[in-house]
């Protein structure tokens, strides 16, 4: 191992070569690219493997951190994930059949498998092995939950028990069929390993979180359950100490969700959805310690450095994966709260300074200039990073020469693998530890720890620790719920306290008065989370004392905190709640993400909370607040009720409304201009009249922009709506199994709302792409499509998998809903129609594209 400060930095100049062979990742190149190595002068070293002693031998990484084994080849073999156990055990994934060899021959196979490493004699390297389930296919995730073991294996999420003791898997029970659906192995060629659910990590609000899916999973007294969440990045989930869930995709360094997801999705209305998939890293700039000739598109300018002393190295992220938030108790201080995110095809690991002001947050790379720990081991490929029971830092190093998979592979990549021999010598695998100046090795064995001790482990300096005690304690059923409450209200340790509320509410004994006492509690974690787990209350009788402590919270001047006080309010309206929500937005709604909060909990009563804003009298000054009345009135347009969008209008001539408010009513309905839903009127609202008639020259204006959103009859030039054909009753069955087969398959992306997600699905709400082309939209469903794809004027550039699985005439039901929700009129689609396209397209494997798909009528 090099520390830096003995770093002695080399160049060497020699020749690569490309190669002629066809790709499946040279479909990604634009037509008559050329594979040509722009840097002939550089010569990559020799990559042979290294033993894992050598190999920390070439790690450079600040002074005073020490790099220990932890488990090696051939204990372990191609590990993609772990999770320490309460007892110290290490239960590691093992993705074996992944990228054998470049052509990925044998990948179907079902050869991965889960081991339990354990250290028999404290010397902290694993020395037993134990296959606890092996014939799985390309297995990517695990967790430990209620004494079994949560395994993903494509596409099923699996729940293993050992009933006898053994450490061998006897027993399962399937959670999920729809799980890292991409990596399905009925998809054939176009599975996707790279671009698949995994992560499996418990949160602190005890749900269990995954990367590149969107449902998260919870067990309750036994009972899996599921509930929709977003999608989050590529490869690998972690969280803060604030349970802020943070993510990354390959080329994107990470990103958080400075906001629950779960708040965003309550006003389908609102635009204002920011505060998730935050991202946070403004820069992708990377400083490896070695050349990168073995970049995937490194013939691609910009993708390495073109001159000075990094020539040839990774320019910016190509493969970010595993991010992990440092929670332990090892490192310097300043290493609190920092995030480290891996780069395989750089070979180092990144670490950034979290930077919270005003609310917002960026991260910045704590080593000016060079990495956390980078390797001159090319085969050295972190591909997941973890807290642990040492407190110290633990990496997954897959330890392979070929890490792309074969549908990205390109010719060139191919070419610089087998020039140096990466391709071979694959059976390999590595997990270190980092720890700061020779730290203990010995471990906290939890799983021997009483109801009470485990309380008391709430309070550890280590989140490692706490994370394990509140599992622990979640699923007991030993009698510690005093002593729960009252290290909730009195615990020393703040981080202490919200893992003993969270406890709580896991084991279903949370408590009003509890909650009500940490509201007022001296740090904002604790405030945080009491807010959250208030909001089941807000509804019942008796909780007038909990609404009156959220809304004296909202004074806060922590933006952060005062945002989770507006998002907790909104979930029951009311005039109290409604009066904080009012005074925040008076006095922050310019800060990161205020203005969302507040809108995603007033769905369906903006118009009675924007009659309540005009009323008040500090409002009428309040014109730099106009993009709240702006919001507001845009919201209620979009809801479409004919009956509030009349009030809208005719508020603007209220008896004491400002011209400046007028105004900003008018430019929220006005948003609606390009691809706004006409609302329809038995006649012209008397209000838009006068409105045009202004004296006023930007009302008037404004006024006759939106004319054409106001249809009624006999408005000149608008043709009476066409009288709406009924459904005959074997089309009305259609529709109804549809709507059933929806809320269980699509509505996961694409919502209830049919207005979709951000990042995850675009809507099908007035989408050409549902409502014109029947051969369109079937083969969509049949085979995918994949972006980017314009829908109602905005590009998406995500991918929807084939819906497998069902028959023609559940296909033809689901899009025959389609058609018909949403105050839609299209024409149903006949299981007929399906049938002829499914036989006419029966070869095609890859998704469509949007130019093909426009070929058609």
């Amino acid at each position: 191992m090099i520390y830096r400060n003995t770093l002695a930095v080399f160049a060497a100049l020699c020749m690569a070569t490309t190669s002629a062979l066809g790709q499946a990742g040279d479909r990604k190149d634009k037509g008559g690219t050329v594979q040509k190595n722009l840097f002939p002068q550089l010569k990559p070293p020799p990559a042979p493997v290294l033993s894992p002693e050598k190999a920390i031998k070439s790690f450079t990484l600040p002074e005073g951190f020490d790099v220990q084994i932890v488990a090696a080849e051939p204990l372990v073999d191609t590990p993609v994930a772990m999770e320490i156990g309460p007892d110290g055990r290490m239960w590691v994934v093992e993705m074996r059949g992944y990228m054998r060899d470049p052509d990925a021959t044998g990948e179907h196979e079902k050869i991965g498998r889960i081991k339990v490493l354990e250290d028999t004699n404290g010397d902290g390297l694993m020395d037993k092995m134990t296959v606890f389930k092996d014939g799985l296919f390309l297995p990517r995730a695990i967790a430990l939950v209620r004494g079994g073991v949560l395994v993903a294996e494509p596409p099923r999420l699996l729940f293993f028990e050992d009933t006898n003791g053994d450490d061998k898997a006897d027993k399962h029970t399937v959670v999920a069929t729809d799980y890292a659906i991409a990596c399905d192995p009925a998809r054939g060629l176009s599975a996707n390993p790279e671009h698949a659910a995994n992560g499996l990590m418990w949160g602190l609000d005890n749900w269990i979180y995954s990367a590149n899916h969107t449902v998260r999973f919870r067990n309750t007294n036994g009972e899996w359950q599921r509930e929709q969440t977003i999608k989050r990045g590529q490869w690998g989930i972690s969280m803060d100490n604030l349970g802020r869930l943070f993510y990354n995709s390959n080329s994107d360094m990470l990103r958080g969700d400075l906001i629950a997801s779960e708040y965003l999705d309550r006003n389908p209305f609102s635009r204002q959805r920011g505060g998730v998939a935050v991202r946070v890293a403004k820069t992708q700039e990377t400083w490896p310690g070695r050349i990168n000739l073995g970049v995937n598109r490194a013939y691609r300018k910009g993708t390495l450095r073109s001159d000075g002393p990094l020539e040839g190295r990774l320019s910016r992220y190509t493969a970010a994966c595993g991010p992990v938030i440092y929670r332990g108790n090892n490192f310097p201080k300043n290493y609190l709260g920092n995030s480290f995110v891996c780069e395989p095809s750089g070979n180092f690991i990144r670490r950034n300074q979290h930077i919270e002001i005003n609310g917002n947050l960026a991260v910045e790379n704590a080593e000016s200039g060079t990495e956390w720990l980078t390797s001159t081991d090319e085969r050295f490929r972190p591909v997941n990073l973890y807290n642990g029971p040492s407190g110290g830092l633990y990496i997954v190093d897959m330890y392979r020469g070929l890490v792309q998979h074969r549908i990205y592979l390109t010719s060139y990549l191919r070419a610089q693998a087998e020039s140096r021999g990466l391709e071979k010598d694959i059976d390999k695998g590595r997990i270190y530890r980092v720890v700061y100046k020779g730290a203990s090795k010995s471990l906290q064995n939890l799983a021997k720890a009483s109801g009470k001790q485990l309380v008391a482990a709430l309070s550890s300096e280590n989140g490692w620790t706490r994370d394990t005690a509140q599992r622990l304690l979640v699923e007991s059923s030993e009698d510690v719920n005093a002593d729960l409450a009252k290290l909730a209200t009195d615990g020393n340790h703040a981080l202490g306290r919200v893992h003993a509320l969270w406890t709580l509410e896991g084991r279903a004994a949370i408590s009003p008065a509890v909650v009500l006492d940490a509201l007022s509690d001296r740090d904002r974690g604790v405030r945080m989370a009491a807010a959250r787990l208030a909001e089941p209350w807000l509804k019942l009788p008796g909780s007038d004392a909990i609404i009156d402590q959220l809304v004296l919270n909202t004074g806060a001047d922590d933006i952060t905190e005062l945002r989770q006080m507006v998002l907790s309010l909104g979930a029951h309206g009311n005039i109290l709640t409604h009066m904080g929500i009012r005074s925040a937005l008076y006095n922050h709604a310019d800060k990161p993400y205020i203005m969302d909060a507040a809108l995603s909990g007033l769905a369906g009563e903006e118009l009675e909370f924007l009659e309540l804003l005009l009323a008040e009298r500090r409002w009428r000054t309040a014109e730099h607040r106009a993009d709240v009345i702006e919001a507001l009135s845009d919201s209620i347009f979009r809801e479409g009720r004919p009956s509030r969008v009349g009030k809208l209008i005719y508020s603007t001539y209220g008896r004491r409304i400002q011209d400046w408010q007028r105004l900003a009513i008018l430019r929220g309905v006005a948003r609606n201009k390009s691809k706004g839903k006409p609302v329809y009127f038995d006649k012209k609202p008397k209000m838009l009249t006068v409105l045009q008639k202004s004296k006023n020259a930007e009302e008037a204006k404004l006024a006759k922009s939106i004319d054409k959103l106001f249809l009624w009859n006999g408005k000149p030039g608008v043709n009476p709506l066409p009288a709406l054909r009924p459904l005959t009753d074997a089309e009305q069955a259609q529709f109804t199994q549809g709507k059933q087969l929806y809320t269980f398959t699509c509505a996961t992306c694409h919502q209830g709302h049919g207005r979709g997600q951000a990042g995850v699905a675009p809507p099908l709400v007035d989408s050409d792409w549902v409502l014109k082309s029947d051969d369109r939209l079937v083969r969509i469903v049949l085979q995918g499509v994949a972006g980017p794809i314009t829908v109602n004027g905005q590009k998406h550039d995500l991918e929807m998998p084939a819906l497998l699985g069902f028959n023609d005439d559940q296909v033809a039901s689901i899009l025959t809903y389609i058609r018909r929700e949403w105050d839609h009129r299209g024409e149903p689609v006949n299981a007929s129609t399906v049938k002829a396209i499914r036989a006419a397209t029966a070869d095609r494997v890859d998704p469509w594209t949007e130019p093909e798909l426009l070929k058609l009528k």
